[in-house]
């Protein structure tokens, strides 16, 4: 499968959160999954590219208040650690060995409080977005080229969760 496609974005993954109406969406977004961040946001990492994880947990560790809780290589081992760190926040690939990321999303429907799920893939087509979307991910980002955008988001959920 290609990696790029269209680099256009649903108006939710566009928030900005300098703007007040913005601001009003992340809050609303933290208030529907009842997420109250004190001290820090916790987040997991689910992917099967180790370097990918450390390179993740490099990025994530320079963000004040946000502590990464684990990693989990496959869909088995994420849905546990899930379950057991309860994270306000999952970072997941798509594809890994044994299973997707959509199993992943699927097992959170069972939460009442699920965590905000970012999905950090290769597979950047309009219709994994929006599959992924639909099925309870509110982000989604290409690896090769938004990777920065994951510490961003988190960053700015931290901060409208402080005002």
């Amino acid at each position: 499968m290609g990696q790029s496609c269209s680099r256009e974005y649903d108006n939710c993954l566009r928030i900005n959160p300098t703007q007040e109406s913005h601001l009003d969406r992340w809050r609303l977004l933290l208030a529907r999954r009842r997420i109250a961040i004190e001290d820090c946001m916790r987040v997991l990492i689910i992917d099967d590219s180790e370097i990918l994880a450390q390179c993740l947990m490099l990025s994530l560790g320079e963000v004040a208040g946000l502590e990464v809780v684990g990693h989990a290589e496959n869909v088995s081992d994420g849905i546990r650690k899930i379950r057991n760190s309860k994270p306000n926040a999952v970072v997941l690939d798509i594809c890994m060995p044994d299973g997707t990321g959509m199993e992943v999303l699927e097992s959170l429907k069972e939460n009442p409080y699920p965590p905000i799920v970012i999905i950090l893939s290769n597979y950047d087509y309009p219709q994994f977005r929006r599959k992924c979307l639909e099925n309870g991910a509110h982000f989604y980002f290409d690896k090769s080229t938004e990777f920065h955008r994951v510490a961003e988001v988190l960053r700015n959920l931290m901060e409208v969760s402080a005002s």
